[in-house]
């Protein structure tokens, strides 16, 4: 079908699914699901880790944006954006026989925060301590576009079991044109984020939007109220949540840790300088947070080295890594408020010298805790911990006073995954 038969039959969709009833419309479009529980064995999912992968994903990108008007052409014949250079960002791919036909991005929220909070208000999510990513750049290889069921379902599921069991997320966040909502909305479940349509949207070369979320922390019950009557090739909820598919490769998880980036120094280079010009175009204040986000002596070349350096200076070593680690922190001297027997802390991301935790408790700058973090299965670091600032919605910054070997351990792969990059294993 032709690009034009195609816009066509979309406009015709949503003036009909606009007119009916929700419950009707709900009805019709989950009839139309056909679910394939066993892809051919030659179609893997798995994370983006490698120069030709990654080559392959933003080529993909580039061809699907400029074709539906998103972006302008350019001579690299890629879609690279400042977010993919984040160590918090992964890029998810369905590849057959080694070939990449269809991918997504998940930029979780961070120091650039995420497209869609520069047209959307996230600020209650913030202030309700909901970590939350983006799920940006849907795409699907062009000559597969006709029989996809397998593919993008397929991609659906392992976004679904990495963002709730990998990616230390509790909401997802799109931002969609207007006539795609009605696939999310009644077959994903997702509910508008705000009730308003954003007209000339930069990250998609000023495309009318809308910004819609899913709230995993209930994705699962909510799965299951709706689609346990269905059939098999309907039924999402025994899809998603039950169901597992040999063809998907997790990533390798030693300690609770929440990112996989694959930047390492020579791809960071390829990518980001020699392909493109994305790292000599970011704003100073970008530059300086990836900067501060990958450590100095592997990096400074790549950053530093091709007329790029920031004005902002980054000779903070103190390399902040995310994380989802609970733990219980007890006070070391009589504080009012708390129990002595102490109370829970999730630990959202370390360094060897702090870390940022969220704790639904009132705690006061000065304030030393002895804290026990559980920083893998059945593994816990012991540190003393001192409050150094705290942000009035549950986020509290933390020096750390002392701390063992598990804890240096910890922290010391962690920050090696950085400079080597993401493995990931069959699941």
């Amino acid at each position: 079908m032709s690009r034009r038969l195609r816009r066509i039959k979309k406009e015709a969709m949503t003036r009909l699914f606009s007119a009916l009833p929700r419950d009707t419309r709900d009805t019709f479009i989950r009839s139309k699901v056909k679910l394939d529980y066993k892809p051919p064995e030659n179609l893997r999912f798995k994370l983006a880790e490698t120069k030709e992968e990654l080559e392959q994903v933003f080529n993909l990108l580039y061809h699907s944006y400029v074709a539906s008007g998103s972006m302008k052409p350019n001579k690299s014949e890629m879609r690279i954006t400042p977010y993919h250079a984040l160590p918090s960002t992964s890029i998810l791919i369905a590849v057959l026989n080694g070939r990449v036909i269809a991918t997504l991005s998940v930029f979780r929220m961070g120091p650039f925060g995420v497209p869609a909070s520069k047209a959307f208000d996230v600020s209650r999510l913030l202030q309700a301590g909901i970590r939350f990513a983006e799920i940006s750049s849907l795409t699907l290889d062009e000559a597969y576009r006709n029989d996809n069921r397998e593919i993008i379902f397929g991609l659906l599921k392992y976004l679904y079991e990495y963002t709730t069991k990998y990616f230390g997320i509790d909401m997802k966040l799109i931002v969609i044109k207007p006539f795609r909502r009605f696939f999310y909305e009644s077959l994903l479940l997702f509910d508008a984020l705000e009730n308003r349509v954003v007209k000339n949207y930069g990250f998609s070369n000023g495309a009318t939007v809308i910004s819609e979320c899913l709230d995993l922390r209930t994705a699962q019950a909510r799965y299951k109220a709706v689609y346990s009557k269905y059939p098999d090739e309907q039924n999402l909820f025994k899809y998603f949540c039950e169901n597992k598919i040999d063809n998907f490769e997790f990533p390798e998880r030693q300690f609770n840790m929440i990112s996989d980036p694959v930047m390492t120094p020579e791809l960071m280079s390829y990518f980001f300088c020699e392909k493109t010009s994305v790292l000599r175009d970011m704003s100073d204040f970008e530059r300086s947070v990836i900067q501060g986000l990958y450590p100095q002596n592997k990096y400074r070349l790549v950053l530093n080295g091709n007329g790029s350096a920031s004005k902002t200076p980054y000779d903070r070593m103190d390399v902040r890594l995310d994380s989802d680690c609970p733990a219980r922190i007890v006070p070391l001297e009589k504080t009012i408020g708390i129990s002595p027997l102490g109370v829970d802390l999730q630990v959202r991301n370390i360094s060897y010298q702090g870390l940022l935790g969220f704790s639904s408790a009132r705690l006061g700058d000065g304030q030393r805790f002895r804290a026990s973090v559980e920083i893998g299965e059945q593994t816990l670091a012991h540190l003393e911990i001192k409050v150094c600032w705290q942000s009035g919605f549950g986020h509290y910054g933390f020096k750390i006073l002392k701390s063992d070997s598990a804890w240096d351990k910890l922290v010391t792969h962690t920050l090696t995954s950085l400079t080597e990059g993401s493995k990931t294993y069959r699941g």
